[in-house]
């Protein structure tokens, strides 16, 4: 049996956006091989040779020969050594971009989320197609590129992406920490990057877990909160958002981790819940929160005291703070705001900083039991 024959398109390294992009739109790129540059050239792999590719690519130069298996311009993705996403991304984008370039993505699912959008990297914006595409090649778990198109802004803490690459959707399956969580990227607020911290708030054992109801103040699709039923499945928990997307996904989350009973998750601005009726049935009989909301979680403490169970609580408090001696900035601030409150500080059990978040400013967290 003959060998099957494969076709490399040799095009100019400036025109690989937009050639790269149309070759997606017929779904011509052979992924199996990598898209990669030598001297002002991109040499892209296809499935097949494209009959109207002319037609497709009128008004570039471009080139389109044979390649068999051992050619050194058809490079199996499979057996090529594990780079960096910068190492990789050298390989196509000219070097002088190369300081511009980002180190790394996140992870959401199979989507991956990328940064590109920054004033200074403007010059990468030619070639932003061709980086989603290499992520494509490099992960095969991945369908999707996106790439940041804003900040996270709004009530519901949301942001805008573009599409550079692979199946147009924002909802996935996020897998954690032995946990599955239904996402909808542009519409819930997630962050990947509090996988670790979220172990740790899960494996945390300690009496407030069953003397009371956990409360995950501003919980989004249920990632705190359904870790620690699965690690205490004797625990009773409630879960509030003001988004009811978030909401919405965190049900059934409740169903893909197939916890029975123990979670109950309402669409609830926090900042009424002292007037509602549904929730005063939670009156005096919540021993632990978790507030990570951190630009704003010291705000609503004010709405904690009358839902304080009669032995204290342990309240998990997320903050940003300054790089510079941030935990005690925390706590400076947590004390402050406790006198505006009915609550009392009894003790310190943990705290730490979880990531940093800008050039100055870090994330951090207060483990603290607190009565009233």
């Amino acid at each position: 049996m003959s060998e099957i024959k494969k076709w490399i398109l040799e095009i100019d390294l400036i025109n690989g956006n937009s050639i790269i992009k149309k070759l997606q739109s017929i779904n011509a790129i052979d992924t199996n091989f990598k898209i990669h540059s030598q001297n002002n050239s991109i040499f892209i792999p296809l499935k097949h040779e494209i009959d109207n590719l002319s037609v497709l690519l009128n008004g570039y130069e471009f080139k389109i020969f044979p390649a068999q298996k051992n050619s050194k311009n058809l490079i199996d993705r499979k057996k090529t050594h594990s780079k960096s996403l910068k190492e990789t991304l050298k390989e196509i984008i000219p070097s002088e971009f190369h300081n511009l370039l980002p180190r790394a993505f996140d992870i959401i699912g199979d989507i991956a989320i990328i940064e590109l959008n920054r004033d200074e990297q403007k010059p990468l914006r030619p070639f932003i197609n061709s980086i989603g595409q290499i992520l494509l090649e490099n992960h095969s778990n991945i369908k999707s590129v996106y790439e940041k198109a804003s900040d996270i802004e709004g009530l519901y803490r949301t942001r805008k992406f573009d599409l550079i690459a692979g199946l147009n959707k924002t909802e996935t399956i996020h897998r954690e920490n032995l946990g599955k969580f239904h996402v909808d990227i542009e519409q819930t607020f997630f962050s990947p990057r509090l996988a670790y911290e979220r172990q740790r708030i899960a494996k945390l054992k300690t009496e407030f877990n069953l003397n009371g109801k956990i409360w995950d103040v501003f919980c989004g699709v249920g990632p705190f909160i359904i870790q620690i039923s699965k690690k205490n499945p004797k625990a009773h928990s409630i879960g509030t958002d003001i988004n009811c997307r978030a909401i919405e996904l965190a049900k059934k989350n409740i169903e893909l981790n197939k916890i029975v009973g123990n979670i109950e998750f309402y669409c609830q601005d926090v900042k009424e819940i002292s007037i509602s009726q549904v929730f005063s049935k939670f009156q005096n009989s919540i021993s632990r929160f978790i507030m990570n909301l951190p630009e704003k979680s010291i705000q609503f403490l004010k709405n904690l005291p009358q839902f304080i169970q009669k032995n204290g609580a342990l309240l998990h408090l997320y903050q940003f703070n300054k790089k510079i001696n941030p935990i005690q900035e925390a706590k400076d601030i947590f004390e402050k705001e406790l006198k505006n409150t009915r609550i009392k500080l009894k003790e310190y059990k943990f705290s730490k900083v979880v990531k940093p978040f800008s050039p100055n400013i870090v994330m951090t967290v207060l483990d603290a039991i607190i009565s009233l």
